[in-house]
């Protein structure tokens, strides 16, 4: 079974990682108008046992410490026939030029009035969070980086606002072309990226998620 590596856990032992987190229309929209701005989820890192996540857990809460002011263990769970550890950090949302950041963050940028949303890998930080690592985690730290991201977008102004998605399944259902959802104030769609970003993603350039008229 291969090892991989979760951008913003890097170098933890496992086969299987996933991050859930929350698409804030706020705090999009703060971070484009140049304020700082967070969006919270949780990091998820197979590690083969439960007892074998109680025992990685301090170290990997220290490492991501370095990176995520704040984040914190919440537990191990089992999703899927694996075990996990889970890890809540905020991720800050940045402008999609900014040249470093922690492992995983969030990116927007402004065209003709649009908001983009995505979410970015830096590799640099990756290799930076891995250092950070005791030497027997860090023993199983090869391999690709391989990342499942599902994003809840709340729709958290007071007024409607429509997203667009483009190559995603959303809600579950998969949606290839570019497609435009209507979300009242308070409503929530999930995304999770297409393979196409995912392997973006990946390979540190990037994955779209959705957009929005500022």
């Amino acid at each position: 079974m291969r090892k991989l590596v979760f951008a913003a856990a890097a170098a933890l032992m496992g086969c299987k990682a996933d991050y859930v987190g929350e698409g804030s229309i706020k705090a999009a929209q703060a971070a484009i108008d140049g304020k700082a701005a967070t969006m919270t989820g949780v990091i998820g890192i197979e590690t083969g046992s439960e007892t074998k996540c109680r025992e990685l857990a301090p170290s990997l809460a220290e490492a991501l410490a370095t990176e995520y002011a704040g984040a914190t263990f919440i537990g191990c769970t089992r999703r899927n026939f694996d075990n996990f550890a889970d890890f809540r950090v905020a991720l800050p949302v940045l402008p999609a030029n900014t040249k470093s950041g922690p492992p995983l963050s969030m990116r927007t940028s402004l065209a003709d009035d649009t908001v983009m949303v995505g979410l970015y890998l830096d590799l640099d930080a990756v290799e930076r969070l891995r250092a950070e690592l005791p030497d027997d985690v860090t023993l199983f730290a090869s391999g690709p980086i391989d990342i499942a991201v599902t994003v809840d977008v709340r729709n958290d102004t007071d007024a409607q606002v429509s997203v667009t998605t483009n190559g995603a399944f959303v809600d579950g259902q998969p949606m290839p072309n570019q497609r435009v959802h209507d979300l009242a104030s308070g409503a929530i769609i999930r995304i999770q990226p297409s393979n196409v970003h995912a392997a973006a993603l990946a390979n540190g350039q990037g994955a779209f998620l959705f957009s929005f008229d500022r």
